[in-house]
């Protein structure tokens, strides 16, 4: 369980991917940047995507519960103008 945020700014970020490596099992976070997942597999990274952010690969500790303070880092690749 966590929060994810931007790194930037501090603010909270609704709706950003999670999933456990190498399984189907994830979610996202609520509009407030919290999160809650469980899986019964010894499963030691989550994948975590936001459009516009940096993804990240966190490891977490297998059978334990973890609190996580997760930021994301803004993409520096913008798209441009379509005209």
């Amino acid at each position: 369980k966590g929060q994810i945020t931007d790194a930037r700014t501090g603010e909270p970020l609704g709706f950003v991917n999670l999933m456990f490596k190498g399984t189907n099992v994830g979610g996202h976070s609520d509009l407030n940047g919290q999160f809650d997942l469980n899986i019964h597999k010894p499963i030691d990274t989550l994948l975590v995507s936001y459009l516009g952010y940096r993804p990240q690969r966190l490891k977490i500790q297998a059978n334990k519960t973890t609190e996580l303070k997760i930021q994301l880092q803004s993409a520096e690749n913008m798209l441009n103008a379509v005209e």
